[in-house]
């Protein structure tokens, strides 16, 4: 189809509904969130030449999303993080990779939750991801489903449009909860303030 590229300007200005300020700061994050997963498991040159095809194409790119912005804010944005991402080629492996949420119910049916993001749905979303809603024990829950350069997979998980609080799952019982949490704000850029442990992990966590 000839306008293919309007989903992915849709998904990018779902990222930007917290911003008042389409700043240096935001087209680096946004940048950095489309290299480490591209939106709709689109190929990261697929997605780059989709953000080109927008720019170049001529129409409005406004978007009720964000609706702070304006088509032309939008569309030198959006060169912005093309310019940006050239800048950064050849694109190395990503500190985490978003993975198939429809995973979550078989392979993290019996995780523990091992600490609480103090952030909402929204605000994590727009910061490392896009959630998928899946069906686990008769309820629906939003899931981002990551692997995470050290190899650990987490699922942050809340209620299916809930603001939070957002658990974070890990499947192996036998890894150390302050090594996952450590290679998840490693990879993530979350803080440790943004990180509460649960039970006896959080004194560890407290002592850094």
């Amino acid at each position: 189809m000839a306008e293919d590229w309007r989903g992915v300007v849709s998904g990018v200005a779902y990222s930007l509904i917290f911003d008042r300020d389409l700043d240096d700061a935001v087209v680096e994050r946004v940048t950095g969130v489309l290299l480490r997963q591209p939106l709709y498991r689109l190929e990261r040159e697929e997605q780059y030449q989709a953000l080109l095809q927008a720019v170049e194409s001529g129409a409005d790119l406004a978007s009720p999303i964000a609706e702070q912005h304006s088509g032309e804010d939008i569309r030198d944005f959006l060169r912005r993080v093309l310019a940006r991402m050239d800048t950064l080629r050849p694109w190395s492996n990503p500190p985490y990779l978003r993975l198939d949420g429809h995973r979550f119910p078989e392979e993290f049916s019996g995780a523990r939750e091992i600490a609480r993001i103090a952030m909402d749905r929204n605000h994590i979303g727009a910061r490392i991801g896009w959630w998928d809603t899946v069906q686990q024990d008769g309820r629906e829950w939003d899931v981002l489903l990551l692997r995470l350069a050290s190899g650990d997979e987490v699922a942050l998980v809340v209620a299916a449009g809930a603001a939070g609080p957002v658990g974070l799952r890990h499947a192996d019982p036998g890894r150390p909860v302050r090594s996952v949490l450590k290679a998840f704000c490693a990879a993530t850029g979350f803080t440790r303030r943004e990180v509460r442990p649960n039970g006896l992990a959080a004194l560890l966590w407290s002592l850094g």
